[in-house]
């Protein structure tokens, strides 16, 4: 789910930032221009995630608990809101990073069009970890039958 490639494109993005943001703040004294760059460069980070298609790797890992992926879309702002409840609860912070997200490498929120065993059509909404280990971990918040 994590390639090499994607890796890659994460430290160009980051490295990117880091000396745009000292070219503008240092060589150009305009910190105001900061504001409009870190939007840009939160907004290509969002880009890039959501472009990223999980369905390959992740369609063996659905097939072991009965279904099978037909396609994927990627989670819209006012779904991820619909069915997520927020809550307040202590952290604890291992340098500065939460230890809940040791879990996985890394986490997808996406919707899967799916038929179960028994033929039906369903909308998964899901939260698939890659962990550290190598697996894939999925938790299905939603299922939403479809008509066939």
């Amino acid at each position: 789910m994590v390639s090499i490639k994607d890796i890659l494109i994460e430290l160009c993005i980051v490295f990117l930032w880091f000396f745009g943001s000292i070219t503008i703040g240092a060589l150009f004294e305009l910190p105001f221009l900061l504001l409009p760059f870190f939007i840009a460069f939160v907004s290509l980070k969002l880009f890039l995630k959501r472009r990223k298609k999980i369905l390959d790797f992740v369609k063996d890992d659905f097939q072991k608990i009965g279904y099978q992926l037909n396609s994927e879309r990627p989670i819209s702002f006012n779904e991820y809101f619909k069915k997520t409840e927020l809550e307040v609860l202590p952290v604890i912070l291992v340098n500065d990073v939460p230890l809940k997200r040791f879990r996985y490498v890394r986490g997808f929120r996406r919707i899967f069009t799916a038929r179960s065993k028994n033929g039906k059509l369903h909308e998964l909404n899901t939260f698939v970890m890659h962990k550290w280990n190598g697996e894939n971990k999925i938790e299905i918040i939603n299922i939403k039958n479809l008509p066939n």
